[in-house]
């Protein structure tokens, strides 16, 4: 298409973004950015400065970041109840992995298990602890840990972890809560939290609520500052 032409494209997609209503799901959100940053693109390549679409381009971020927020907000709602989970942790299901393992294998009174039965229950068990090791901060891990003793974070080592009562013995203390600890910025690639981890992110254009997150990647920091991380629902 001619530059006028594109332009017109770009508008009426803007038009048809900004008429979402509120209860849009992530769904239409994610179509109206897939439209405008096609339009925009189609733009650029019609001769139209980058300068021209900015606008254009923020809100295909916009709608990017809100459909997240929805998805991940309606994801928080179907989450793993376990008690090391931040996103469960003070929740009234949340449960030590052994109540769950009793309460899915638990017999009725009376009842009898078969060998088939007895090592069907036994490979659950074994699942539920091998999730436990992968949803963990192994020992030795940098984080940082918010200190009511020195007033504000300071730098920490994971050592332990009490699947029970779902929290992280520290080098500076024992027993820490999840909301507690958070990542260390300071750190290198290998240090940095694994890839998979549970996080919470605190959004902005969600009001300061926290959302349930997933670390997809690390940006080390140059120059002695603080390095990124990238999440599913928000990157650096």
């Amino acid at each position: 298409p001619g530059r006028e032409t594109a332009l017109l494209d770009v508008h009426r997609a803007m038009e048809e973004a900004d008429a979402l209503g509120d209860d849009s799901g992530p769904e239409a959100l994610r179509a109206a950015a897939s439209r405008l940053h096609e339009a925009a693109v189609a733009a650029q390549e019609a001769g139209v400065a980058e300068a021209e679409l900015q606008a254009a381009l923020d809100r295909v971020s916009q709608l990017q970041g809100e459909a997240a927020e929805l998805e991940a907000t309606a994801a928080q709602s179907k989450c793993c109840g376990w008690p090391w989970c931040v996103f469960c942790a003070g929740r009234p299901e949340a449960q030590t992995s052994e109540a769950r393992f009793d309460e899915t294998v638990a017999l009725s009174s009376g009842a009898r298990w078969d060998g088939e039965e007895t090592i069907q229950a036994r490979r659950q068990q074994e699942q539920l602890e091998d999730e436990l090791r992968k949803l963990r901060l192994p020992d030795g891990t940098k984080c940082k840990y918010s200190s009511t003793r020195w007033n504000g974070w300071v730098s920490a080592i994971v050592t332990g972890f009490d699947a029970n009562a779902g929290t992280y013995d520290l080098d500076v203390k024992d027993g820490a809560r999840l909301e507690l600890i958070s990542p260390d910025g300071r750190v290198t690639q290998r240090e940095a939290w694994p890839i998979g981890s549970p996080v919470s992110y605190k959004s902005d254009t969600a009001g300061g609520r926290f959302l349930p997150a997933v670390i997809e990647g690390f940006n080390a920091g140059a120059d002695g500052a603080d390095g990124t991380y990238d999440l599913d629902i928000k990157a650096r």
